[in-house]
């Protein structure tokens, strides 16, 4: 399950940096820059915590904090939302749909 994550996440992270790198080249910061985990370590540390299929991931600052926003559909069929610190890897919430 951890590998369709992680290619899922590349996918989705090569389509969004070529539209970001293109349109907002110096706001986002790139990954490993001022302590901003890659997506990679971040999915290796939450990925079975998220469980499902991968299907969006976005770095963003939220509250002056840069977050990952994870989305996933769920083995259910249920959609799940994760934001994940993007410095320490650390959950801050998950919201899961409900039926």
């Amino acid at each position: 399950m951890l590998k369709r994550l992680l290619a899922g996440a590349a996918f989705s992270i090569f389509l969004a940096g070529a539209a970001v790198g293109q349109v907002l080249p110096d706001i986002l910061p790139s990954p490993g820059e001022g302590g901003i985990l890659p997506v990679e370590t971040i999915l290796a540390e939450v990925g079975d915590a998220i469980g499902g299929t991968l299907t969006d991931i976005d770095l963003e600052r939220k509250g002056g904090v840069w977050v990952y926003e994870i989305e996933a559909v769920l083995q259910d069929g249920r959609k799940t939302e994760v934001i994940v610190d993007a410095r320490s890897g650390r959950i801050l919430s998950r919201k899961i749909e409900r039926r």
